[in-house]
């Protein structure tokens, strides 16, 4: 059944309730008025009939005018003509006794020298009639507030599916697994939780094949980098210290005088031999960082900390791999480059003084933050080298995690499972 087929056969039925209960209301207002009316009048039945014996007796005439009871006339006994036969009207009443309009001049009925005085009184139909409209008034508050009730809890029992509708679209970010919705009685809420399951196992399958192409490519950038280092060390290695033997011959068998221009020539090659020789070492511990064809990360790690602070002597850098396990290759290549990344966004971006690295192991899992005090206030939002990162450790099945540091600066933590060791 749709939305709109429950609500109203809902608010149909309770339509329906209302109805009744109106109506039993009404029915059982209209029995008491019969009822009272009928008292009043077989009292009035009474007095006629007593004052019209030709035996009356003054002393029951005198219980029933007492007794009262009579609607809409007021009986008194004795008084002159112009004794008042009615009440005064009760000070509440007075205001709307006096806009009715009626004969207010009694009658005198008069019995073996008693007198009785017949008014018209309409006091007790104003009451009747305000006791009546106080009863609607208050069945009206009663039904108003058993209908807001009602429908609250129609509606909230009939978009109570929206609630696990909204939660699971907040999982989606979790791509763990796809979504698994029940089916609903709804046919609405049925479409769109199908529809999200739908959704969700093709974007699933999606991240999934993003994933093995992430982790392809990233092979793919290792080994073209591996190819390339391979490269620079043997070819370019091989010519740099061909070059050295050749100045050096020179600079042996050459002109001996010191300042001899081919000597001079012969040093500058020397000089900028051993420039390119530092630079090809740099590119290759870029390209391929010394010590993680094995599994000593660490001292990889300190290499790395030591170059950068080398290049960065204004900041302060403290860094402790005393608690770093070994790691499979792959795993510590993917840990090895995501925190030169860490490295390079704080150089770039964080203006730093101080940066510590640590690392611990928790749960069968290797953690390494790095946290800096520059200038972050807020997390940032995934770039791409913060992607590139997340991409590389997911691809081992780790993971990154972004936090501020309450001293301002941002810490960021990375995540690798320690796989197939003890």
């Amino acid at each position: 059944m749709d939305l709109r087929k429950r609500l109203t056969a809902w608010m149909g039925l309770f339509s329906l309730l209302l109805i009744a209960c109106v109506s039993l209301y009404w029915l059982n207002a209209a029995r008491a008025d019969a009822e009272e009316e009928l008292r009043a009048s077989a009292r009035l039945l009474q007095l006629i009939d007593a004052l019209g014996r030709a035996d009356a007796n003054p002393a029951r005439v005198r219980e029933l005018v007492a007794a009262g009871g009579f609607r809409h006339v007021t009986l008194r006994l004795g008084g002159g003509p112009d004794a008042p036969a009615g009440d005064e009207a009760p000070g509440w009443l007075a205001p709307l006794a006096a806009q009715v309009q009626f004969d207010r001049q009694p009658i005198a009925l008069n019995l073996d020298g008693h007198v009785v005085h017949v008014a018209l009184e309409p006091y007790s139909e104003i009451e009747e009639k305000i006791r009546d409209a106080s009863g609607v008034i208050l069945f009206t508050v009663v039904i108003s507030a058993i209908s807001l009730v009602a429908c609250w809890l129609t509606i909230g029992r009939a978009l109570a599916p929206a609630r696990r509708i909204e939660a699971a679209i907040r999982a989606l970010e979790d791509d763990s697994q796809p979504l698994t919705l029940p089916r609903f009685a709804l046919r609405e809420f049925d479409r769109i939780a199908q529809t999200l399951n739908t959704l969700s196992a093709k974007l699933h399958a999606a991240r999934q094949r993003q994933r093995q192409l992430s982790r392809r490519l990233l092979a793919v950038r290792e080994q073209e980098q591996a190819e390339l280092a391979r490269e620079l060390h043997d070819e370019l290695g091989q010519s740099l210290e061909a070059i050295g033997v050749c100045a050096a011959y020179l600079l042996r068998h050459g002109p001996s005088e010191p300042e001899h221009p081919q000597r001079q020539c012969v040093r500058d090659i020397q000089q900028e031999t051993q420039r390119i020789h530092r630079h090809i070492r740099a590119l290759l511990s870029e390209l391929r960082p010394h010590g993680l064809d094995g599994l000593s990360l660490a001292e990889a790690l300190e290499e790395l900390t030591r170059q950068w602070q080398a290049r960065r002597p204004e900041v302060q850098l403290d860094a402790n791999w005393q608690a770093m396990p070994p790691l499979p290759a792959r795993h510590a290549l993917q840990l090895y480059r995501a925190v030169q990344e860490c490295l390079t966004n704080i150089a770039r971006h964080s203006q730093a003084t101080a940066v510590q690295l640590r690392a611990e192991v928790t749960d069968g899992c290797l953690c390494v933050s790095v946290s800096d005090n520059g200038v972050a206030r807020v997390v940032p939002k995934y770039g791409c080298g913060l992607l590139g990162m997340r991409e590389r450790l997911e691809s081992v099945g780790g993971g990154v995690t972004l936090a501020l540091n309450p001293g301002g600066g941002l810490c960021v933590s990375l995540h690798a499972p320690l796989l197939g060791l003890s």
